[in-house]
């Protein structure tokens, strides 16, 4: 199971989770769960990570976004956490 977090840059993944996205060998048929951190406006991030990762095979079976508050509240890292798990309990 692949985690992949990122904050988000100009809309965009930042450029270290592109070059994680990039540099992934043997990849194909793993599943995935992609975050982002933003302070406005999540923009297209999570679409591009998403599109990236499904281009090199991976299953993407859960996507979360959020915001600075959001990302102090206990009951979203939950969700977080809640999603991992049963991303690396699904059958494949």
């Amino acid at each position: 199971l692949l985690v992949i977090a990122t904050p988000v840059w100009a809309w965009k993944p930042a450029p270290a989770a592109n070059a994680i996205v990039a540099g992934l060998t043997g990849c194909e048929g793993k599943k995935a769960v992609i975050c982002t951190t933003y302070c406005n406006n999540p923009g297209e991030c999570i679409p591009l990570l998403r599109q990236r990762l499904e281009n090199r095979g991976v299953r993407v079976l859960g996507e979360a976004g959020f915001s600075r508050l959001e990302s102090e509240d206990p009951h979203k890292r939950n969700e977080l956490i809640s999603m991992i798990i049963r991303a690396y309990q699904a059958d494949d």
